[in-house]
């Protein structure tokens, strides 16, 4: 008498082969959305410190106009 279990064994080959596929696909899906999140983050943080800068420039040529202006008005009497 023959036992069922001694059938072809390629479809459960196939579906092994199909679930590590799928596992493998997902998990590098998942960690390329992580890495985004932290590329986006590390820019995010860049930026804010860029517009801090930038702020600290714009704030120092405002005060060298005033000073600019103060001097030609000395000049100019």
């Amino acid at each position: 008498m023959k036992s069922k279990r001694n059938k072809n064994p390629v479809p459960i080959i196939i579906l092994g082969i199909a679930l590590l596929a799928s596992i493998i696909y997902i998990d590098y899906n998942r960690r390329q959305k992580k890495k985004a999140e932290q590329v986006y983050q590390e820019t995010k943080k860049a930026m804010g410190l860029l517009a801090v800068n930038l702020d600290k420039g714009i704030q120092k040529i405002a005060h060298l106009q005033q000073f600019q202006i103060t001097v030609q008005k000395i000049y100019n009497h």
